[in-house]
């Protein structure tokens, strides 16, 4: 069966900011508590919702700590970028007339205002964040209100992810799992996969969305 709806994660998959997103951790931190932290401790963050990465940070006041992260993301912003070919993919799979959609673990307003994705977000016709269930990733929930919500099936359905959480979410849910390995994740991850995808444009390249 080929897919007609394809959907992608965002962070380490559409976008590059993990060194935004740790280092406006770093500096959040610092200046509420006066903690420091190595990057390297950081790095689950980029896989974890809002709510969650606080827990494991042990902050409370998430409004305050929320606040400062958004003022101090703002001036992180130049850092962050497209990965390379990811708008070409994403129109060319417009242009040929898949449903794209958005399964991600950031709130909508961080995801609505996030610069780099602003010209791209109209290309999605249904987008799933951490708000929109009660349970986040690896749970199978985020992925399920995305086929609910597009009245589509599992079979027709691919996922685009580049972290563990993304690729169990999808083995639970019975959708088919492309590892976006561009991001330079654990290669651990492919045994998770169906696909490897080594650029965005081996969607096209290895024939994968007529499969």
């Amino acid at each position: 069966m080929s897919y007609k709806h394809i959907v992608f994660d965002v962070d380490g998959t559409l976008v590059d900011n993990e060194k935004a997103v740790i280092s406006t951790w770093q500096e959040t931190i610092l200046q509420l508590t006066g903690r420091t932290y190595e990057a390297k401790k950081l790095a689950f963050v980029m896989g974890v919702n809002s709510e969650t990465a606080l827990k494991e940070l042990g902050l409370s006041h998430a409004d305050e700590v929320f606040k400062t992260w958004e003022n101090i993301y703002l001036k992180h912003q130049d850092e962050v970028q497209l990965f390379e070919d990811i708008e070409f993919t994403l129109r060319k799979l417009q242009d040929e007339g898949y449903q794209l959609g958005i399964v991600t673990s950031r709130t909508r307003y961080e995801l609505c205002n996030d610069i780099t994705l602003a010209n791209l977000l109209p290309c999605f016709q249904q987008i799933i964040c951490a708000s929109d269930t009660t349970e986040p990733k690896p749970s199978p929930a985020p992925l399920l209100a995305y086929l609910k919500k597009s009245n589509a099936t599992a079979n027709e359905t691919l996922y685009i992810g580049d972290i563990l959480n993304d690729a169990l979410c999808a083995n639970a849910a019975n959708v088919a799992f492309a590892w976006a390995a561009w991001s330079d994740n654990d290669p651990t991850i492919a045994n998770k996969a169906k696909y490897i995808l080594h650029t965005p444009k081996d969607l096209f390249l290895q024939n994968i969305l007529n499969k």
